[in-house]
């Protein structure tokens, strides 16, 4: 498989996953009659930005636009604040691949690295909801990222930090995909020079 097709085809089953993780996180764990909401759409974007940079932004703004589209035509929420809230969420979110794009070394090898970016992640998505939410009117923006942090998404954050430590074990999941692949070709060429000195000294 050429290596466009194969990241095209690994944002499509991201962007799949992000949509499945926020529709079941709005159907079911914003029902009243449960006392805990968590969501897994965050762990699976950073897990997206980790793989793909930049480009794992892409697949998140469209799903938090399907997401939006959901609530305002089936749960009548207030357009504007919506828009703002789910989408405006993404204003800081460059902040995540910008600091991957400096970091040399093999990220899920450095755990504590690995939680303090998964943690960055989620204070990205509440500044940017906040920040978001200013401009349409809603001026408590200390208010509603403290809500989004430590009301909204605190489960979210401890099983997703256990997760992405479990997560972290399988070999090509949190990986920059293009440093992955340029390792296993290299790791491969040394291999084939080995054996080929090997030959040629029989």
């Amino acid at each position: 498989m050429k290596f466009e097709m194969y990241r095209r085809l690994d944002l499509f089953i991201f962007f799949i996953l992000m949509v499945f993780s926020s529709l079941v996180s709005l159907f079911v764990f914003s029902n009243k009659s449960f006392q805990f909401y968590f969501s897994f759409t965050t762990l699976i974007l950073f897990i997206t930005l980790v793989r793909w940079n930049y480009l794992g932004i892409v697949p998140y703004i469209i799903s938090q636009g399907i997401l939006s589209l959901i609530q305002i035509y089936v749960f009548h929420t207030e357009v504007k604040i919506t828009l703002a809230a789910n989408i405006g969420c993404a204003l800081f979110i460059f902040l995540i691949p910008l600091i991957l794009t400096k970091w040399k070394g093999n990220i899920r090898k450095n755990p504590l690295l690995l939680i303090l970016l998964l943690l960055l992640t989620y204070v990205c998505i509440g500044l940017g909801e906040g920040v978001s939410l200013l401009f349409v009117g809603d001026y408590n923006f200390l208010g509603n990222f403290v809500f989004y942090i430590f009301n909204r998404e605190i489960y979210s954050i401890v099983i997703s930090t256990i997760l992405v430590l479990l997560l972290r074990s399988i070999d090509n999941l949190i990986v920059n995909v293009k440093q992955h692949l340029k390792m296993i070709q290299e790791e491969e060429d040394e291999e084939w020079k080995v054996s080929e000195n090997d030959k040629r000294s029989e």
